[in-house]
């Protein structure tokens, strides 16, 4: 018997940029939503010299469970334009004459898309205490 040489599955790229983007948007929020509370917990541990449990337990008994999910909604609300603007200044840095390698044109745009969005990082940051 002769085996065939499988073919390699091609995907078509035929989303638009806006599918593009809400594929991004989720598989983003998704996996953040999910491992939230981790970061919470670490932000308990770094304000409390280390100690994890005791403050865990007193933050979870005095404000629940959901507590640990403070400040998810900044999340939700920074990720989208941030996509988005990673994907504009992306798309205007290709437009040069000139070529920019990947990587700068990824940091660059990166750069700038955090740089806009600090602001509601730091309504998020003070949201995670309160």
């Amino acid at each position: 018997m002769k085996s065939k040489k499988a073919k390699p599955l091609r995907i078509p790229d035929t989303l638009s940029p806006i599918q593009n983007l809400l594929c991004g948007f989720a598989g983003v929020a998704i996996p953040r939503t999910i491992l939230y509370p981790l970061d919470t917990m670490k932000l308990i541990a770094g304000n409390n010299e280390g100690e994890l449990l005791p403050a865990l337990k007193k933050r979870v008994c005095e404000q629940g469970i959901p507590s640990l999910w403070n400040g998810i909604m900044c999340d939700w609300l920074r990720i989208p334009p941030q996509f988005i603007l990673r994907y504009l200044v992306s798309k205007h840095l290709k437009s040069f004459s000139f070529k920019i390698p990947g990587i700068i044109e990824d940091t660059i745009s990166s750069a700038i898309a955090v740089a806009a969005v600090q602001p509601i990082e730091v309504v998020h940051s003070h949201m995670q205490f309160d």
